[in-house]
């Protein structure tokens, strides 16, 4: 069997990395038992499919991160528009 060279890639981040490891394990599926043998070929599929699954769970990640830092910005100002207004309506409401 002849050592099979890499090529190199470029860095890909997100969805272009999902994208590019699912073109792999396309590309896998169809030289199966051409190059490389059937369990060097499930092997590389099981690990892209397990670096998908990663960068998938990081950007669900990082978007559940986004989200609550807005809902915290968004809090951190409402909290003095609510101490404001509960202090406007106490001083309505008391009579003197």
């Amino acid at each position: 069997m002849q050592p099979i060279q890499i090529p190199e890639f470029p860095r890909l981040c997100g969805e272009e990395a999902i994208d590019a490891l699912r073109d792999l394990v396309r590309e896998l599926e169809e030289q199966r038992g051409k190059e490389l043998t059937d369990k060097q070929t499930t092997a590389l599929i099981k690990f892209s499919l397990g670096l998908i699954s990663s960068i998938e769970a990081e950007n669900r990640s990082n978007t559940i991160m986004n989200k609550l830092g807005e809902q915290m910005k968004e809090e951190k100002r409402l909290i003095p528009r609510l101490i404001k207004q509960l202090q406007n309506t106490l001083l309505n409401t008391l009579p003197f």
